[in-house]
């Protein structure tokens, strides 16, 4: 069974956390989610509102997952300064297991702390570029060979999740899920 993990900030965007957690539980992919707090507490409140509990603090976290994810929104800027989970998306990178992004976090946390080489085309919020080049308009952008998984707003949260889905299990996997949601 594939892995992930979600890291979430209070401020972390509602509609990219939680849908991202749905679609993938709906894939048979094992989620875990990780707070990043100054109090170290594994509640979190969303940027619109939501409560939600994580599974552990970011700190508890101690395995290896296929994929990393990192939400956008207000919160992001929390993630971003949580050197453990820095550490964690960096391992990710040098081990060529998957690392996905959208909104703010693509800019803010992935480009910023050098988990995205100059060289990566992504998508990301518009004005969370920070001088980067590669910035593309579209909703969702895979490279990296296939590693890295990068989103532009909440909008385009289903079609980054179903994204994750199909680089991470495949085709089939996708199409089951969509096919669901989709009827």
């Amino acid at each position: 069974m594939k892995t992930a993990l979600i890291a979430m900030a209070n401020g972390t965007e509602d509609i990219e956390a939680i849908t991202t957690l749905d679609i993938l539980n709906r894939a048979g992919i094992k989620v875990t989610t990780a707070s990043v707090t100054s109090d170290n507490t594994r509640m979190i409140r969303l940027s619109n509102g939501t409560v939600t509990i994580c599974n552990m603090t970011i700190d508890e976290v101690c395995e290896n997952y296929d994929i990393v994810i990192v939400p956008g929104g207000p919160g992001t800027k929390t993630l971003a300064s949580s050197e453990k989970l820095i550490n964690i998306l960096k391992k990710q990178k040098d081990e060529k297991r998957h690392v996905a992004a959208i909104c703010a976090a693509p800019g803010v946390v992935l480009y910023n702390k050098g988990i995205i080489d100059d060289g990566t085309v992504m998508a990301g919020f518009p004005g969370t570029e920070n001088g980067y080049d590669n910035f593309t308009d579209k909703g969702v952008e895979v490279s990296g060979n296939g590693y890295i998984i990068t989103g532009r707003a909440p909008a385009y949260t289903m079609e980054f999740a179903l994204t994750i889905v199909k680089q991470l299990i495949g085709i089939s996997a996708y199409q089951d899920v969509l096919s669901r949601i989709y009827p």
